[in-house]
């Protein structure tokens, strides 16, 4: 039965590497000129089967390197070309238990980045389709499919297999065909005009449905295929590229039509894929058309045309043996022989294929034995180094913190040495340096107290200086009571009430500087208490409760701060007394202060008539001096302030100490 490739860039890109072979008298002279660096670089480049001739030439070498380089080198490099070695001549010698065992090895301990990363999991992916084992084989994709992606490198990206091809692989074409959807519709979006993408989703479909035994259905696919790629050949100047894959869809809807018994359609087609076929050298492609192709000629009574085929094929087998083509070659000439009615001739070639069939069963199956006993083996002598390798750390470890102590006990005693001899030396002068000494200390003592005694004269010139601008805002304050009872006019008096409690606010900020007896700073919890108490006293006003709070009454302000944080209390409960409880009798205004590390929160809160409808824009084009008072000082202290509603005025408040 033909096995099609489904993924044609992956066969024309496998097509220059299948058919190339290494000059082995030049890789010789390429060797032995290397050096040891070289040498080895060299035959990890190479694939081992190309090699397998020579490769005795090259193994005392390349073991003496080995030797040299796993016993005195720690080189990842080095040891991870020997692990690519090794795994190219396990996997071809079809050892695939040594190799899965021996990437996973490399990967945890010789890969140097995510290129050697990216061949572990490459040939893992081999190994594990070869040993049958599916989850492996999809994991070991998985990571190449991420670390492929991540490098953006086209030449490693050419290389993700899709999840389709291993479940096709594993015979698992049900999974096949919709996995095969899902990766179309994902990339269906940006490739949507892209004909080789398009003709090759629907060649895969087909084939899918052709080992499902579902003809029918693959036909339309191949069909759909076919038409796209006749398209392109009318203008496209890649000819041979597209009449190689246009050769290949019709080679495949070839064989959904013998399924159906539509023989006389599959023959041009087969026909066609056996010429393009032979133009690229895929033999075994154009083996399987010719067994086909006999196979439709016998089904049709046309022995004279199958014998043709049948001798082509058995010609081809012959330049390209494998057990596989021989194993149909045989059982086709059976069927050959039974439709000219030589049935003895029959009845020798089933024999033959029977034999062959069984050969290749029981050659499989010691393989398979054979690679699980490995596995056990190598497990094993993994297990062996893997103890050997930690009594040998173990004894390393212990050499080496000898060695250390000896290290660290004579640096000691030459460390002891050079000390006593400091000390003998410093010993002679010691008297006089105390001398000395005693002399700079009392200078020390002498020139602390002056400083002492110009910073207390300081402290306490300061501390006049705010009780002087105290005073003088006092008399500020006077003059303007002075002032004010002479004037008739009620709203000149309320502008001059407003600006005695803000200079009053400023004064109690000096008093509270010089009383408390240091000049720079004040506590918060103290100075607020003072400040409301006295514009409460101001306006003498029974029917409003004022409720103050505060969580931290030991936390201290500088001046920059408490002057412009005082003239904001002073406004805002100024204009609370003033303006909220107009129509209310009994107000309330809560104070609460909230200290968090360096953080504060004030927040002044009333339960009067609340901020009027337009309030917002007043905040940001204040139009009265109240609000544009607030907004300044906000900014002075470098504050956040957010105003609303909330069953009367609300501010809040928050600043940085």
């Amino acid at each position: 039965m033909k096995r099609t490739q489904t993924y044609l860039l992956v066969f024309l890109l496998s097509i220059s590497s299948a058919f190339s072979q290494v000059d082995n008298i030049q890789f010789l002279k390429d060797f032995k000129a290397a050096d040891r660096k070289g040498k080895v670089k060299l035959v990890a480049s190479v694939n081992f089967c190309e090699l397998k001739g020579i490769y005795p030439q090259l193994k005392d070498t390349l073991e003496l390197i080995r030797r040299k380089i796993f016993t005195n080198s720690s080189s990842k490099e080095a040891k991870f070309l020997f692990d690519k070695i090794d795994v190219s001549m396990y996997q071809c010698n079809k050892q695939y238990s040594k190799a899965a065992i021996l990437l996973e090895s490399c990967l945890s301990s010789h890969v140097r980045d995510i290129y050697d990363s990216l061949y572990c999991y490459l040939e893992l992916k081999e190994a594990f389709v070869n040993l049958n084992n599916l989850n492996k084989a999809v994991e070991a994709s998985t990571f190449y499919d991420k670390l492929a992606t991540r490098t953006k490198d086209k030449n490693y990206l050419s290389k993700i297999t899709k999840k389709s091809k291993i479940y096709d692989v594993f015979g698992l074409n049900q999974q096949a065909i919709v996995e095969r959807r899902k990766e179309f519709l994902e990339e269906y979006a940006i490739r949507r005009n892209d004909t080789d993408f398009l003709a090759s989703y629907n060649n895969d479909q087909g084939v899918y449905f052709n080992r499902i035994k579902r003809s029918d259905s693959a036909i339309p696919y191949f069909k759909r295929a076919s038409e796209l790629i006749t398209k392109k050949l009318s203008y496209s100047q890649k000819k041979d590229h597209y009449q190689f894959f246009k050769g290949l869809i019709e080679g495949n809807m070839a064989f959904a039509y013998t399924n159906v018994g539509e023989y006389k359609k599959a023959l041009p087609y087969l026909k066609s894929d056996i010429y393009y076929s032979k133009r690229v050298n895929d033999l075994e492609s154009a083996f399987n058309s010719c067994v086909l192709l006999s196979e439709c000629y016998i089904n049709l009574d046309q022995l004279n045309f199958a014998r043709q085929y049948v001798d082509s094929a058995e010609q081809i087998n012959s330049i390209y043996t494998k057990p596989r083509m021989k194993l149909k070659l045989l059982y086709l000439q059976g069927e050959l022989m039974d439709a000219f009615g030589n049935s003895s001739q029959a009845v020798n070639k089933f024999k033959a294929y029977m034999s062959l069939k069984d050969s290749l069963s029981n050659r499989d199956k010691e393989l398979q034995l054979i690679n699980q006993q490995v596995a056990l083996d190598i497990q094993k002598k993994d297990t062996e180094l893997s103890e050997k390798s930690e009594l040998i750390k173990n004894s390393i470890i212990n050499e080496g913190k000898q060695k250390v102590f000896r290290a660290y006990l004579m640096t000691g005693l030459i460390i002891t040495i050079i000390l006593i001899g400091f000390l003998f030396y410093t010993n002679k002068n010691s008297k006089k340096r105390e001398e000395e000494l005693e002399i700079k200390n009392q200078q020390i003592q002498i020139q602390n107290k002056l400083i002492e005694a110009s910073l207390n004269e300081k402290e306490l010139l300061l501390r006049e200086i705010h009780h002087r601008v105290k005073n003088n805002l006092q008399i500020i304050n006077s003059v303007i009571n002075l002032q004010s009872d002479k004037i008739k006019n009620n709203e000149l008096n309320e502008v001059l009430t407003e600006l005695k409690g803000r200079i009053s606010s400023i004064a109690l900020t000096h008093q509270m500087l010089y009383q408390r007896g240091t000049a720079t700073s004040v506590v918060l919890f103290e100075y607020l208490q003072t400040l409301i108490a006295q514009i409460c006293t101001s306006y003498e006003n029974e029917s409003v409760k004022v409720r103050f709070n505060c969580n931290n009454k030991e936390l201290v302000i500088n001046i920059d701060t408490a002057i412009p944080l005082g003239l904001l209390v002073n406004e805002i409960i100024t204009n609370a007394f003033k303006h909220a409880f107009k129509k209310t009798q009994h107000g309330i205004i809560d104070i609460n202060v909230n200290v968090s590390l360096k953080d504060v929160e004030l927040i002044i809160k009333d339960n009067g008539a609340g901020f009027p409808a337009n309030y917002k824009e007043s905040i940001d084009k204040p139009t009265s001096l109240g609000f544009e008072l607030i907004s300044i000082l906000v900014d002075q202290i470098s504050a956040n302030l957010e105003m609303k509603n909330d069953n009367g005025a609300s501010f809040a408040l928050n600043f940085k100490v």
